[in-house]
C-alpha cells in the first residue's frame, strides 16, 4: 500500500509543490534578513551622505555578487528558464541543466538580486 502512494503521481507533485513553498517561504525570510541589515548599516552611518553611500555599496555588491554567483556555479542557470523547461517538455535534453548545481545558482542568485533590489519575479527562476 505504501509503494502504490509512492510511486502514484499526484503524491509527487503534492511533494514538490510543498518542498517549493518552502523554498519560496525561506527565500523571501532571507532576502528580508539582508534587506534588513542592509537598512540597519545605513542608518547607523555618522552622516546622510556617508549611510547613502553604505546603502548604494551594499546594493552593488549584492547586484554584483549575484551575476558572479550565477556565472561561477552554473551559466545554465541565467535567465528564466521557461524556454528551457518547453524544450525539455518537447523532447530536447538539455545537459546539466536540471541538476542541483544550477538549483543552487538559480536560488543563491535569486537571493542576492532581491536583496539588492533588483525587480526579479521568482516565478520564472523557480521554472
Amino acid at each position: 500500500r505504501l509503494n502504490l502512494i509512492l510511486e502514484s503521481s499526484w503524491f509527487c507533485l503534492f511533494l514538490l509543490g510543498v518542498s517549493s513553498s518552502i523554498l519560496a517561504w525561506c527565500i523571501d525570510e532571507l532576502v528580508a534578513a539582508l534587506v534588513n541589515t542592509k537598512a540597519a548599516l545605513a542608518n547607523s552611518a555618522q552622516s546622510s551622505v556617508v549611510g547613502y553611500l553604505v546603502w548604494t555599496l551594499f546594493t552593488m555588491v549584492l547586484a554584483v555578487a549575484a551575476v558572479f554567483s550565477t556565472e561561477r556555479i552554473s551559466p545554465l542557470a541565467g535567465g528564466s528558464g521557461i524556454p528551457q523547461m518547453r524544450s525539455i517538455l518537447a523532447g530536447f535534453q538539455i545537459k546539466g541543466y536540471l541538476s542541483f548545481r544550477t538549483l543552487a545558482s538559480k536560488i543563491i542568485g535569486l537571493l542576492l538580486a532581491l536583496s539588492s533590489g533588483m525587480v526579479v519575479g521568482k516565478e520564472g527562476p523557480f521554472v
